[in-house]
């Protein structure tokens, strides 16, 4: 069967229908789009967030402007330093509601779709890196399915390509830049300046913690500069630079608009994010101690790509000695720059830890054409390159890892940002059967070297990932699913109207009514709610707040609906009830 595969694949009209296909097999994600995401500890996406990394794109819906101030008397809508980044996910999503409507097809359709174009550019670097090394270069198409199919089947990429949030443009431009790296050998200075331009606009115009595409413009300079390339090392910095000018000029012309500087303004979420850091409802971006650094290490390598792909990931693990046999040398610096991807953001998760359990994904893609490398490079190249005692050694680490990762995330972690209280006890069964099962093909691979015997534990750890994906995929997106967020939002447009409705979140219940949101610090609301008599206050956080509010002003609140939130799972939402609240206070 392998064997027919490779052959369509190298005939142009086979890799038509089979792209067709797959195609076809992605954009199914597009069913119940409008469904609530998977609960909390199982996905680490919540619904508020996808209304505030979108802030720009649903005031153009609401108010036909991306800041309501010109429309509102008295500047009451805050827009924080953190919602002006994002802007291709605001214009894409903006995009998406103009086309398909206010509602979560609309709302969600850019993350699909952009999503797609990263699955593209991944099958594109792996056909050019294997193009790179000769032992491998027949296989390029092979390799290029192969991580179609762990992209399209994996859990996480399924949600986040679901999910108006920025990681998945974040993974965007990891991958431009580093499609850019496998073309530096034959387009040094065109691809160096777009690598030092997409570096600085993923920083100041899509998420301010990219900053770790940075250190691998360094390390692979340094490497250059280790190596005596010297000419290239100089041309690389100076086309770069010239890049990361035109990119921060780029970055200037949009914050002039808000009138600020892009390092202003990324300045200001960093320390409005540790600040909020301090009160555990943020991601934290101060530095943190050795001990902490350790903490953040290990919740790296435990992310839910980690997680949810076990079985893969144990296997490209098992193989990362093959990644380090001789090569050609543009194959190897295809690798390096790889590699450097995956340590940039490891160092940076040291130094400061913000999600990574879901934030992760950005390098996911890569961490697999990494694994697909190694599992080609063992099987058909490696020949006498790699001992049994090398061999071993990552076979045992990757039993080590898969036996930590199960502890942590099934048995032992439970705090705000990773929690196992959203499995439930068939679901850790399920997950935690898969990963064991999976410890022994890797425990095979120790102990065989030969062509023939690595492909059948290979096979068995894909079949276990793809079991253990779509699983999760089946229970948690398709046949287990809740629509708790659509209904609430058009219970609330039957009550609002086209009113102002006031809140911390108001933003994020906008779809499936004409609402006009105010979002600010509850001080400014509240004064906002006595100079705007008709209109309403929505809690997200509990609703039970302002009824045993020591606050005498916000005693005028009386409880015009509390709405019931059923997520799948018995998720803690049904505990934490959002309600609409009418003012009777009139602020004279």
């Amino acid at each position: 069967m392998m064997r027919q595969l490779h052959f369509a694949l190298e005939e142009k009209s086979g890799r038509f229908w089979i792209i067709c296909l797959l195609s076809l097999i992605y954009f199914m994600r597009i069913a119940f789009l409008d469904a609530d995401v998977p609960a909390w500890g199982v996905s680490a996406y919540q619904p508020i967030d996808e209304g505030i990394y979108a802030t720009l794109a649903l005031n153009m819906q609401n108010y036909g402007t991306v800041s309501p101030n010109e429309i509102i008397d008295g500047d009451p809508f805050l827009i924080t330093s953190q919602e002006l980044f994002n802007l291709p996910l605001n214009v894409v999503t903006y995009l998406g509601m103009l086309i398909l409507g206010d509602n979560y097809f609309g709302f969600r359709i850019g993350s699909v779709l952009i999503g797609y174009i990263n699955l593209v550019m991944l099958a594109w670097i792996v056909k050019v890196l294997f193009e790179k090394n000769e032992a491998l270069a027949e296989h390029r198409y092979e390799a290029a399915f192969l991580i179609a199919i762990l992209y399209i089947a994996s859990f996480p990429v399924y949600i986040a390509t679901r999910t108006v949030e920025p990681s998945i443009y974040r993974m965007t431009f990891v991958l431009m830049i580093a499609a850019c790296y496998m073309k530096l050998d034959s387009h040094l200075k065109t691809s160096s300046f777009l690598i030092g331009f997409l570096t600085v606009v993923s920083i100041f115009l899509v998420y301010v913690t990219n900053v770790f595409t940075g250190l691998l413009i360094v390390g692979y300079l340094v490497r250059l500069i280790v190596l005596r390339r010297r000419e290239e090392a100089i041309s690389h910095l100076q086309y770069g630079m010239l890049g990361a000018l035109m990119g921060y000029g780029v970055s200037i012309v949009y914050y002039r608009w808000w009138g600020i500087t892009p390092l202003t303004n990324s300045l200001a979420s960093i320390l409005a994010f540790s600040g909020s850091a301090n009160n555990a409802f943020a991601g934290n971006y101060q530095f943190s101690s050795l001990i902490g650094a350790i903490g953040n290490g290990l919740a790296f390598i435990s992310a839910n790509p980690v997680l949810y792909s076990i079985p893969v990931v144990a296997l490209f693990v098992a193989n990362t000695p093959a990644l380090y046999m001789s090569a050609p040398k543009s194959f190897r610096d295809g690798i390096v720059s790889i590699e450097l991807f995956v340590a940039g953001l490891f160092f940076q998760t040291l130094l400061t830890e913000d999600y990574i359990v879901r934030k992760m994904i950005i390098i996911y893609p890569l961490i697999l054409v990494l694994g697909v490398a190694g599992l080609y490079l063992r099987a058909y190249a490696a020949g006498n390159q790699i001992n049994g005692r090398k061999n071993k050694i990552a076979s045992l680490m990757a039993i080590i890892l898969i036996a930590y990762v199960l502890w942590e995330r099934l048995a032992h972690a439970n705090n705000m940002v990773v929690t196992v209280a959203d499995y439930s006890q068939k679901a850790k069964v399920f997950i935690a059967a898969i990963g064991l099962m999976s410890a022994i093909p890797i425990a095979l691979l120790s102990l065989t070297g030969k062509q023939k015997r690595i492909k059948a534990p290979t096979l068995v750890c894909l079949a276990l990932f793809s079991v253990l994906n779509l699983g999760l995929i089946a229970n948690y997106c398709i046949l287990d699913r809740s629509y708790s967020e659509r209904g609430v939002m058009q219970e609330i447009g039957e009550i609002a109207g086209d009113e102002y409705v006031a809140g911390d979140y108001s933003i994020g219940f906008t779809l499936y009514n004409d609402i006009k949101p105010v979002k600010n610090d509850r001080n400014q609301l509240l004064k906002f709610l006595g100079s705007h008599p008709a209109a309403y206050f929505l809690d997200y956080s509990n609703a039970q707040f302002f009824s045993n509010s020591l606050i005498d002003a916000w005693q005028t609140l009386k409880t015009e609906r509390e709405f019931s939130r059923a997520y799948q799972n018995k998720m803690a939402g049904p505990d934490r009830n959002i309600a609409l609240y009418k003012s009777t206070y009139i602020d004279y």
